[in-house]
């Protein structure tokens, strides 16, 4: 009977020591399975686990020669096992024992399960088996079976209860007896396959979050990456993470982006109906969110979803608000089946999508956008062991068990809670980044603007130019030849080609002092195509031209009394502007009409050229000075005819009209430019300057004088600009503030030409009186002030909410300036003499945070007194605001940076966790393994310790028994003297006592080792008591006393023991001395 028992304890053995060497559950299962049917000698061993629905599958086998058919892979219903022998497996651990032939099935169920004591076994009763159980078994090929419920506790949760994880079954195909011992050792084993089975719960559960954590960090550093922010690589990271077959991110619209964002991946449904609207902008899906949202809820359709765990969370928390920074994600198992959606599904009906997670995001209160994932539909087989119907109660056993595969084909995929956690936590970043990524669109589109701004005022700049070197030229001619031909010629040709038109022509009236109306104060008369043309002597003709094209040309025309009217000729005198955008469309004569359309003439620019008075148009010259008004009337073709701007002056002074500077354009109508206008009444007053040149030479040459002041002010403009965006630049490339203000220095005092331009930083909480000069630029021969640290006293609290309102501090000279003495001596000692500060705000605007005065742009002249120039103080002014959005960027960076390392940390915090984990969980199973030998060990040797005396005395008897023997009969028998001789009873009789003092010896030993065992478990000692420290010393070092000698490639050890007086310990005996071993 011993040697089964020791085959018994060395399975429990290797399933333990099996248990420790792997983690992987399933190689822990099938090792299992393998040793119990070798245990046994039965058939078949299976572990079958139970899943939600109450069904469940066979997930380990182990089968004899074939003698009964595999059921390895198998799903059985849950009517198989009910409801009520589930319970009964797991409230009171119940075993069952059947035997079919005998008709008897045992039961015993096991109470008082204590995890620090071996397992304790109840009399097996018997009964009668139920009918339609032994039916069950016989169609399985079954005659024994003996069936041990495996329950698992989570050893993570608070408040763990036992749940029903599976059974272990055992069959055979002839009857089989179990003995109560066997029982005891199967359940032995089943009490390490719940170890094993929390173990491997524990791994998966660390393996899922370093999976989630490395998916995490993976969009993080797309999201959060610079220059650019990679929303699309992350979308499209999110969905393969989510197992999703596409994704949408939608950004919502806000005050800077007035039109929604888009970014997709994957398969995506087809817009909504015929208003071409994004889903997310739909009525029915903002309604279906805000529920969502409203009830703290999530949104499952599928309350009975088993794969789902989140269900049961709604349903645990009807009543719990879910703040919007912090909700949770929508979550749709199938679409079909959702009502509130159902407006969306011919969207997806081209689809086999079936699956929604919406995912709102939110950053501090502010609406973001929506994250969504969508599943496709997939095939799922179900392996069933034998045919049934899934929608019917079965009534009856099944006859068969033979394999029956189920295939549904359009199975819709269930999200699951680590689905939502891991949407929640990418959602947090997402809605970090998108709010980054709308910061870094906002500048952006402020560079964006700025370079159209630079590009606007270098065209305007450009052609100010060419149009300044055409006059100039025109200037040049009149200024180099007194022919007036050649000038005119000169006009037409630097007409036509900066304006790029078809014609250009000057009209000479033939006697230019005749004509003159005398109009009425206020008076204005309406032109109309019945008024009389001009008389002819009043006539002219075309004298110059410059054609583009094979257009017919002016000069064959000859005098005309056709083409101008009286009135006409009235507003050309008063120095009105003719402009005909469109003849077809302009209200004209009919003989005007005609005129223009055999000319192939769509679109004309008519400016009069008037010479004799010097105060032509003084009604012009009272309105110069003021915004933009000329010193002339403009008349305007409108649509309906010929309009006329006009105000109406106190008095309209005519002058006298030496002709006209006409632009025609024959390819097609045109629009004129103010700017052409304007060019074209110059080139007119220079044909005047031309006509009465020695009168308007000198005015001429003041005219291209301001022109060429106006040239390089915008020059200086445009060189302000270029610095301004190589400091947008350096930003846009790099976060580095340091290298950001060296270049914003270096160009602000190269462009202002000034002494020193240095950035002082403001102490936090100092209220504007101490700061650090952090960065400079100054002219050689000046100090420096680089590193200085001021604590300004002088600067009251007036100056201080100024700077905060962000005003700026211009000085011409300090001396002159009604500054406070402390002040003009501390910008003295830094040979200051004029002085322009410019505040640097941090914050403020569209990042949504209050502004704060960071610091000040210092900008000194040291040389003399300076007059600060508006465009000077704009440029700085330009400048201060972009190094203001360069510091809020740096700080933006800088959290992102600690969040990566806060992440990094506790993903090196988990790994610690885990291991010691593991460790603890060896040494307790180490613990448990030492008292099950010592207890073991112990009742055999006490036995022979025991019966040692005994045995010593009836030696010594039988000895001194045998010296009586020899004393009386000296002369025994020859039979005994051969004996006495071949077993030497001499030898015998000296050797026999020194074999049982070494017997005793070594009971001695192995009871002293047994005992340092015990004392080094201490199971019985859970509690913390009183112990002596040099007791646990010593067990542990008898333990080791292996280890101490020597061997071939180590020397021996010495332990020298000096053990002091010590008190008794209060503490944990066995944690104790693992900690000594």
């Amino acid at each position: 009977m011993l040697q089964p028992e020791l085959n018994q304890e060395d399975l429990l053995r290797r399933i333990t020591n099996r248990i420790r060497q792997s983690l992987e559950l399933q190689e822990i299962l099938n090792a299992t399975v393998a040793e119990i049917r070798s245990l046994l000698g039965t058939d078949r061993v299976m572990v079958y686990q139970f899943n939600e629905s109450g069904g469940g599958k066979v997930i380990a086998e182990s089968i004899h020669d074939h003698r009964l058919p595999s059921l390895k892979g198998l799903n059985f219903p849950a009517d198989d096992i009910p409801e009520k022998a589930r319970q009964l497996y797991l409230k009171v651990r119940l075993r069952s024992i059947v035997d079919v032939a005998a008709g008897m099935i045992g039961l015993s169920p096991l109470e008082g399960i204590d995890p620090d004591h071996p397992s304790t076994v109840e009399e097996i009763s018997y009964r009668p088996v139920d009918s339609c159980h032994a039916t069950y078994l016989k169609a399985m090929g079954v005659q024994s079976s003996m069936v041990l419920p495996i329950v698992h506790y989570d050893v993570q949760a608070h408040d763990s209860q036992e749940q029903l994880w599976g059974l272990l079954v055992s069959h055979h195909a002839q009857p089989l007896t179990i003995s109560q011992r066997e029982l005891q050792i199967v359940q032995s084993v089943v009490d390490q396959v719940s170890i094993a089975i929390a173990q491997s719960n524990l791994l998966s559960q660390a393996r899922g979050q370093h999976q989630m954590e490395a998916t995490i960090n993976r969009v993080s550093m797309l999201l959060h990456s610079l220059p650019t922010i990679q929303l699309q690589a992350a979308l499209e990271e999110t969905v393969t993470a989510l197992q999703g077959s596409g994704g949408r991110l939608y950004i919502a619209p806000d005050q800077t982006n007035h039109t929604a964002e888009l970014l997709i991946c994957g398969i995506q449904p087809r817009l909504v109906e015929e208003e071409n609207k994004n889903i997310e902008e739909h009525p029915v899906f903002e309604n279906w969110v805000a529920s969502g949202m409203q009830d703290g809820t999530l949104n499952l359709e599928n309350r009975d979803c088993e794969e789902c765990p989140m269900s049961t969370i709604q349903c645990a928390m009807p009543n719990t608000f879910v703040p919007k920074a912090s909700c949770q994600p929508l979550m749709v198992r199938d679409l079909d089946k959702t009502p509130a959606l159902k407006v969306f599904i011919p969207a997806f009906s081209d689809t086999t999508i079936r699956g929604w997670l919406v995912l709102p995001l939110y950053y501090r209160s502010s609406f973001l956008g929506y994250l969504s994932i969508f599943r496709c539909q997939i095939p799922q087989e179900t392996l069933w062991a034998g045919h049934f119907n899934p929608n019917e109660q079965q009534q009856v056993p099944r006859q068969s068990f033979e394999m029956w595969r189920e295939l549904k084909v359009d199975e819709a995929q269930a999200w699951t809670k680590n689905d939502s956690e891991l949407a929640i936590a990418l959602g947090h970043h997402f809605a970090m980044a998108i709010e980054q990524y709308k910061l870094y669109s906002q500048v952006q589109s402020l560079n964006s603007n700025l370079e159209r701004q630079v590009a606007e005022r270098t065209a305007k700049l450009q052609q100010s130019l060419e149009q300044g070197k055409g006059l100039q030229r025109v200037t040049n001619q009149i200024r180099s030849t007194l022919d007036l031909k050649t000038t005119l010629q000169t006009i037409v040709r630097e007409v036509r080609n900066l304006l790029d038109t078809d014609r250009v022509i000057i009209y000479q009236f033939a006697d230019s002092t005749k004509g003159e109306w005398g109009v009425g104060s206020g008076e204005w008369e309406k032109i109309t195509k019945e008024e009389c043309f001009i008389p002819a002597e009043s006539c002219g003709q075309v004298i110059v031209e410059s054609l583009q094209g094979e257009w017919l040309s002016l000069l064959e025309l000859g005098d005309s009394y056709e083409y101008f009217s009286k009135g006409q000729i009235r507003l050309y005198k008063r120095g009105k502007i003719g402009v005909i955008n469109d003849v077809s469309r302009t209200r004209l004569s009919t003989f005007q009409r005609a005129f223009l359309q055999n000319w192939q003439i769509q679109a004309a620019l008519v400016v009069p050229i008037g010479v004799g008075e010097k105060g032509r148009g003084r009604e012009g010259e009272r309105g110069r000075g003021r915004e933009g008004e000329r010193d002339f009337y403009t008349l305007i073709a409108g649509e309906k005819g010929v309009g006329f701007n006009r105000p109406v002056p106190s008095k309209m002074l005519e002058k006298p009209l030496w002709g006209l500077l006409i632009a025609q354009e024959c390819k097609s109508p045109r629009n004129w430019l103010p700017s052409e206008i304007e060019l074209l009444r110059k080139l007119a007053d220079q044909a005047a300057v031309a006509i009465q040149q020695a009168e308007l030479y000198e005015q001429s040459r003041t005219a291209a004088v301001i022109a060429q002041a106006q040239a390089e002010k915008l020059a200086i403009a445009a060189e302000q600009q270029k610095a301004l965006f190589g400091v947008i630049t350096k930003i846009r490339e790099s976060l580095d503030v340091e290298s950001i203000f060296k270049v914003a220095t270096t160009e602000v005092r190269r462009l202002l030409g000034v002494d020193r331009v240095a950035i002082l930083r403001f102490v936090p909480d100092s209220g504007c009186k101490q700061g650090e000069f952090v960065s400079e630029d100054v002219q050689g021969s000046f100090a420096s002030v680089l590193g200085l640290k001021i604590q300004d006293h002088c600067i009251s609290n007036e100056y201080a909410q100024n700077y905060h309102r962000g005003q700026i501090l211009a000085v011409a000279d300090i001396y002159q300036a009604n500054l406070d003495e402390c002040y003009i001596q501390q910008l003295a000692q830094y040979q200051v003499r004029a002085n322009l500060l410019v505040p640097l705000l941090k914050g403020g605007g569209s990042t949504g945070t209050p502004s704060l005065l960071w610091g000040l742009l210092y900008i000194h002249q040291c040389t003399g007194v300076r007059e600060w120039d508006a465009s000077e103080i704009e440029f700085v002014k330009q400048i201060a605001t972009h190094l203001g959005v360069a510091l809020q960027q740096a700080e933006l960076l800088a959290q992102t940076q600690k969040q990566a390392e806060q992440l990094a940390i506790a993903l090196q915090d988990l790994k610690q966790t885990q291991t010691k984990l593991i460790q603890t969980e060896k040494m307790s199973s180490l613990g448990q393994l030492v008292a099950g030998v010592a207890h073991e060990i112990n009742n055999p040797v006490n036995f022979i310790y025991g019966n040692i005396a005994h045995t010593i005395d009836y030696c010594e008897d039988l000895i001194s028994l045998l010296h009586l023997y020899q004393h009386y009969y000296p002369n025994p028998t020859t039979e005994i003297i051969e004996l006495c001789q071949s077993i030497d009873l001499d030898f015998l009789e000296l050797d026999l006592p020194k074999i049982l003092d070494s017997m005793k010896i070594g009971a001695e030993r192995i009871r002293k080792l047994v005992l340092s065992l015990r004392n080094f478990s201490r199971l019985d000692q859970a509690d913390k008591k009183l112990v002596d420290i040099h007791e646990g010393l010593e067990s542990t070092l008898l333990i080791l006393q292996h280890r101490l000698k020597g061997k071939p490639n180590q020397p021996s050890i010495q332990v020298i023991k000096n053990y002091g007086k010590l008190p008794l310990v209060d503490c944990y005996p066995s944690q104790l001395n693992q900690v000594f071993m």
